[in-house]
């Protein structure tokens, strides 16, 4: 089986940097608040929400999955809306964090932002070992 490649990555603070593309996952001033801003608000999820109905899913795709820090904020946009309709949440990642330091990043997201630490605890219990090809959580 090929092994995928594991980010080089650089903590300071808030800050977690990846050394090969000299990037930052969030940002370090305010993380939610710019994937509230950028991806919450930007796709208009609020309302979406709130406007589906039935089983039919409600599926986002993503390019690059990070820490996560879009699904959560989704996550926790989705119950708040009030919304039942089921969420999928469809990602690529290239450089997929280890296992052991997701859930390291998300119990330090849950503790930077606790209004996302329920739903940081549960990604973190169903983040599953990185593997080339199509991995699902249910």
């Amino acid at each position: 089986m090929t092994k995928l490649p594991t980010p080089e990555l650089e903590r300071d603070g808030l800050t977690i940097r990846s050394k090969s593309f000299d990037d930052i996952y969030y940002s370090p001033d305010n993380g939610l608040a710019e994937t509230e801003h950028v991806f919450i608000d930007g796709n208009d999820l609020v309302s979406r929400f709130k406007a589906a109905c039935g089983d039919v899913p409600f599926v986002i795709g993503e390019l690059g999955f990070g820490t996560g820090l879009n699904i959560l904020a989704t996550w926790r946009v989705r119950e708040q809306s009030g919304s039942a309709v089921p969420l999928q949440f469809w990602s690529c990642e290239g450089f997929p964090l280890p296992k052991d330091s997701f859930a390291e990043d998300m119990a330090r997201i849950g503790g930077i932002w606790p209004e996302l630490a329920p739903y940081a605890e549960r990604l973190a219990a169903a983040y599953p070992v990185p593997m080339p090809g199509t991995v699902q959580r249910v």
